[in-house]
C-alpha cells in the first residue's frame, strides 16, 4: 500500500576487538535502506507511513548459542509487524511481531513484552540514547532459558514523528541537496 519500491536489510552481528589493551566483545547492529534515487531513510514509505516502533536484540546464551531478531510495529492503527527471529541457529522471516510497551511517568519506556508466534520475549530498558531511543535486556522468554549476556535497542517516539514532522526536519537537507 505504498507509493514507492523500497528495501531493507538489517544485520545483527558481535564485535570483537581491544580497547587500550582489554579485550572487549559486545552486540551491534547495523542497517542499509534503498528506495528511489536521491531519497534519504526519513523521506521513505517505511518512515513517513508504516514504523511506529522498530525494535532489535540479540541475547547470547552461557553455551555460546546466540539468538535475537529484528522487527516493525506499525503507527497507531496501523496493523504492521513485519521482522526476522534468529532461534536455535535458524533465521526465519515473519509479519505477525507484536510489540506492548510499558513507560514510565516521564513517558521513558521501561519494559517491551514481545510475541512471535508461539515465543515471547519480555526485556527492561534502563537507559536512553535520546527521547526516542532506549536500550535494555532480554529478562525472560518462553524458552525459560536465562541469556549471559543480551541487548536491545528500541526506536520508539509515539505519534511524534509524523510523516508531516519528518517531513518538516528533512526540508532543510532537501534545500541543500537542490530539490
Amino acid at each position: 500500500g505504498v507509493d514507492q519500491q523500497v528495501y531493507y536489510r538489517h544485520e545483527l552481528m558481535t564485535a570483537h576487538g581491544t580497547i587500550d589493551g582489554v579485550d572487549v566483545s559486545g552486540f551491534m547492529h547495523q542497517d542499509y535502506a534503498y528506495g528511489p534515487r536521491g531519497k534519504v531513510y526519513a523521506e521513505l514509505p517505511i518512515a513517513l507511513a508504516l514504523q511506529g516502533m522498530w525494535v532489535s536484540w540479540m541475547h547470547e546464551y552461557s553455551d555460546g548459542e546466540v539468538g535475537g531478531g529484528c522487527f516493525w510495529q506499525g503507527r497507531d492503527g496501523l496493523d504492521f509487524g513485519p521482522g526476522y527471529q534468529l532461534k536455535d541457529g535458524v533465521t526465519t522471516a515473519h509479519n505477525n511481531f507484536v510489540a506492548k510497551p510499558t513507560f514510565n511517568d516521564g513517558g521513558r519506556m521501561v519494559a517491551l513484552d514481545t510475541s512471535v508466534g508461539d515465543d515471547t520475549y519480555s526485556f527492561a530498558f534502563d537507559t536512553s540514547g535520546s527521547f526516542v531511543h532506549f536500550f535494555g535486556r532480554l529478562v525472560e522468554s518462553s524458552s525459560g532459558r536465562q541469556p549471559s549476556r543480551s541487548w536491545c535497542w528500541v526506536e520508539y517516539a509515539g505519534g511524534m514523528m509524523t510523516p508531516e514532522i519528518l517531513r518538516l526536519v528533512m526540508e532543510p537537507y532537501r534545500l541543500a541537496r537542490g530539490l
